[in-house]
């Protein structure tokens, strides 16, 4: 069974703030669905992790070379898994709170 936030369907959004980023560039941002994972499930949390590290591979990309561009990347990718950790660490404790709350209630149905 798919339990999802009584809420509202669960987003994580983050952000990656390159090193070199100037003030008036916005940082580059991501949105990683997560309606269609059952969060409480170690499944669940291990395809959010998945997507996570995908994203982040593919946002942090700054095209440029040598060991400039290796740094600017590298510090993208920190930033932004720290960020998405910590909005992922949210959506999975919103997630079991839900389910605690389901099962207290004795609905079988997450969205009842």
């Amino acid at each position: 069974m798919r339990i999802t936030s009584l809420l509202a369907p669960v987003a994580i959004a983050f952000a990656a703030v390159p090193a070199m980023a100037s003030a008036a560039e916005p940082a580059p941002s991501t949105v990683i669905e997560t309606s269609d994972l059952d969060l409480t499930t170690k499944a669940g949390q291990q395809q959010l992790e998945e997507r996570i590290e995908y994203k982040v591979r593919t946002m942090c990309r700054s095209g440029i070379g040598g060991v400039a561009g290796h740094k600017l990347d590298k510090q993208c990718r920190q930033t932004a898994l720290a960020n998405a950790e910590r909005m992922a660490d949210v959506a999975i404790a919103m997630a079991n709170r839900d389910r605690v709350r389901i099962a207290a209630s004795g609905s079988k149905n997450p969205e009842a």
